[in-house]
């Protein structure tokens, strides 16, 4: 069990959409997504909601790299 994180494509370009693909397995927690540059700001994220590939969440790319994990 557990979280799956996937996107579509891993160069991003700046101010580009993101969509984050999440699925969860079993009885794993899933509270939300976390974005942050390598600045350690934190980066706004949408629910889009549930999809037939798990629940998206998009952001926009800013001009730093990011990291993105689960709470």
């Amino acid at each position: 069990g557990g979280v799956t994180l996937s996107t579509v494509t891993s160069q991003v370009l700046y101010k580009s959409i993101v969509s984050v693909f999440v699925t969860v397995s079993n009885d794993a927690e899933f509270e939300g997504l976390v974005v942050e540059d390598d600045g350690g700001n934190t980066i706004s994220v949408t629910d889009q909601g549930n999809t037939a590939y798990g629940r998206v969440f998009t952001f926009e790319m800013p001009a730093d790299n990011v990291t993105v994990s689960v709470s």
